[in-house]
């Protein structure tokens, strides 16, 4: 389950919504990690 390359044009595009989703994350996820796009692909 690794995420592709292409992954960061597509949070470049989607950025509004993960951002709202990625928010509430942030709280509870440690910022160790890049944006936990995984989570959503």
């Amino acid at each position: 389950m690794t995420a592709p390359p292409p992954v960061m044009p597509v949070c470049a595009n989607s950025a509004p919504t993960l951002e709202k989703l990625i928010k509430p994350l942030s709280k509870k996820i440690p910022r160790e990690r890049p944006v936990p796009a995984k989570l959503f692909w």
